[in-house]
């Protein structure tokens, strides 16, 4: 099967080189929200000092809570799509980048440029969520 992967189903090495193009710029700006939600979550106070509620109420402390774990998630999401599009890097190098997973056939191009950290193809995504269930 990786055989025919490898010669029927691989995008051409001009095709993976505008991959790699899109993938570094998309790298790049998120890149850019890593270091912005970054500076959030490390500029926010602890909150350890002025913990008293005679200082604030307790609706102003959860919304403080609130934004920091807000922020804290966009963080780790950040995070995450990072080891997804440097993955995907290592893909179009390996020349297995735009192949399903799942059904090991190409994934669309347009689905690619939309989503270029995507390891499946719809139909691929599809047969996932009937296996777990969804």
């Amino acid at each position: 099967m990786e055989e025919t992967i490898q010669s029927s189903a691989a995008y051409s090495p001009e095709e993976l080189s505008e991959f790699h193009s899109i993938i570094k710029r998309k790298l790049e700006k998120v890149k850019i929200n890593l270091d912005y939600f970054s500076s959030l979550t490390n500029s926010e106070e602890s909150g350890t000092h002025d913990t008293s509620r005679s200082f604030k109420g307790i609706t102003e402390e959860a919304r403080e809570l609130s934004t920091k774990d807000s922020n804290l998630d966009r963080l780790i999401e950040t995070r995450k799509m990072i080891v997804l599009l440097e993955n995907s890097l290592i893909r179009v190098k390996q020349k297995t980048y735009g192949i399903c997973f799942v059904t090991g056939k190409k994934i669309p191009k347009q689905r690619l440029i939309a989503v270029p950290e995507a390891t499946t193809s719809i139909e691929g995504q599809r047969i996932l969520e009937q296996r777990e269930g969804k």
